[in-house]
């Protein structure tokens, strides 16, 4: 089966600055390795501290990220997929939020020493709280490189 591992990490920030800008926030991550796997999730919300503000912007600063993802490699392979999603509440003048969601699939080959091929199909998707189309887009990308190190 192989090696074990497990990594865990947490913060928190308050950063105080003007009224419209004072936030804090925390996160929580992790990952668990296990023989050719590793599966690992994220965590982040993001808060304003100033109840004084104007309420069509206290919320201006405010979101949450999430992401998990698990990966394989065995000999010069390795394949890994992931998912991402965003939530920020924006304005109280306009009720729902901006969502973004992201699901992403990965694939590496050592060719050598120092030298991978990489390459990614990733799907993306933007919901505005306002419902017009051009406020809510979604879309794939094909990415693909070789890295080089040294």
């Amino acid at each position: 089966m192989g090696s074990t591992s497990l990594k865990l990490g947490a913060g928190y920030v308050v950063n105080q600055g003007a009224a419209a800008n004072s936030t804090k926030q925390w996160n929580i991550s992790g990952k668990v390795g296990f023989g050719g796997w590793e599966v690992g999730a994220a965590y982040r919300e993001r808060d304003d501290t100033d109840t004084t503000s104007a309420e069509a912007v206290q919320n201006g600063n405010a979101n949450t990220v999430y992401q998990t993802g698990i990966t394989y490699a065995s000999g010069p392979f390795k394949l890994g997929l992931s998912y991402m999603g965003a939530d920020s509440p924006q304005t109280a003048a306009v009720p729902g939020s901006d969502t973004l969601s992201s699901i992403s699939l990965g694939g590496q080959y050592n060719v050598g020493p120092g030298v991978d091929l990489k390459g990614s199909i990733i799907r993306v998707a933007w919901e505005d709280e306002l419902t017009n189309d051009a406020n809510n887009n979604d879309g794939w990308a094909v990415v693909g490189g070789i890295s080089v190190g040294f």
